[in-house]
């Protein structure tokens, strides 16, 4: 086997490894906004962390703000007492109005800030998220109301109050459908569910990225891989919808460092797999533990999807179109996974020794890495 190739795959998994750990304490997050459309006036409530904005970071193409170059102005900024952050956000409001665009009947209506609250005593390696009140006055008239971003202000996931409310995942500046005064159907943001359920795996899920990565590098053959990935696919969707609907639900404080051990054995299972083909004794001791794991990731699914929030009257289609999205999220690492290394190389008789463990080996070190900072 040449070795740009093997350098090729180790520098793939790498990457993963490295982006696995700065995610820890830089990595973005959508936005969170809560809208009331009142009869003469709109009440716009974002949560999201304001040092970003402030420092200007581009947050419609970085996943991390260490990626970007303005990180030192970031950092400066995380730095400063909660006290002096929501000082600067005042100040800096006139200029940063831009990032909401808010129009109806033809006309952009002016957001004033009413509220900036910074939560005290965050850990500075943790993100700090600031809430922002915004209100404008409505025009008369009774006209629908759109709602749009700016696309470095990144994701957001809008919530329209009130029963039948909309509910979306705006990215790169798209703005909602018109929004009736008296609230709309929710049938109107499914596709954003699917696009958040999808960008909860691609890019953002780098934890279930390396799992389901692991269960692709369990063994050269197609069958044991699509009976895993059916088996966790089942068993994280009933975890999902139990969550979601109150039945059943764990603290995150548990189920992260669950996940990320999840990552770990599976990885070290990996290791262990001698020939190519798995026992067919091997293979359901494998279901079994993979459909344990993904009880588990099905929580983790549950947490996002809290943000999100389900529209009334259509609670059950927006789940769906929400596991819609992790399904093609899914498809796509291992397409992804298939594509660069499994169309290759997976018929090779080295491809266990020199391409499946030692990828299995960094994504267990990442999962170990997770782990520990779970744990500390």
């Amino acid at each position: 086997m040449p070795l740009r190739h093997i350098l090729h795959v180790l520098l793939i998994c790498l990457a993963a490894l490295c982006s696995a750990a700065l995610a820890q304490a830089h990595e973005t997050r959508p936005a969170v906004a809560d809208l009331t459309i009142g009869a003469a006036q709109v009440t716009l409530i974002v949560t999201l962390p304001l040092e970003p904005v402030l420092a200007g970071v581009d947050l419609g193409s970085v996943t991390d703000t260490n990626d970007s170059p303005r990180a030192a102005e970031h950092d400066a900024l995380r730095a400063l007492p909660a006290a002096a952050l929501e000082d600067r956000m005042r100040a800096a409001w006139p200029a940063l109005g831009r990032l909401f665009r808010l129009e109806s009947g033809g006309s952009v209506l002016p957001l004033a800030v009413v509220g900036v609250t910074v939560p005290e005593g965050i850990p500075r390696d943790l993100p700090r998220d600031g809430r922002l009140t915004l209100v404008a006055d409505l025009p008369a008239g009774g006209a629908p109301v759109s709602f749009s971003v700016a696309p470095m202000l990144g994701p957001l996931i809008l919530r329209q109050t009130g029963e039948g409310g909309y509910t979306g995942y705006l990215t790169g500046g798209v703005s909602t459908p018109p929004l009736e005064r008296a609230g709309r159907a929710g049938l109107d943001g499914l596709g954003s569910y699917v696009v958040a359920g999808y960008r909860h795996i691609v890019p953002l899920g780098v934890d279930h990225i390396l799992f389901v990565l692991g269960l692709f590098f369990y063994s050269s053959q197609l069958r044991p891989l699509l009976l895993q990935v059916t088996a966790f696919t089942l068993a994280h969707t009933v975890t999902l919808g139990l969550a979601t609907f109150g039945i059943f639900d764990l603290p995150r404080a548990l189920v992260e460092p669950l996940i990320a051990a999840s990552i770990v054995w599976i990885a070290v299972e990996n290791i262990r797999q001698r020939g190519v083909v798995p026992s067919a004794e091997k293979t359901r001791v494998r279901l079994v533990v993979v459909t344990s794991f993904g009880l588990l990731h099905g929580l983790g699914f549950a947490a996002m999807l809290a943000q999100l929030g389900l529209p009334e009257g259509a609670r059950l289609a927006a789940l769906a179109a929400f596991n819609i999205g992790v399904e093609l999220g899914q498809l796509a690492v291992i397409a992804a996974a298939f594509v660069t290394v499994g169309l290759w190389f997976r018929a090779r008789p080295w491809y266990t020794a020199w391409i499946a463990r030692p990828a299995s080996a960094l994504i267990g070190l990442a999962g170990a890495y997770w782990l520990m900072t779970a744990l500390l």
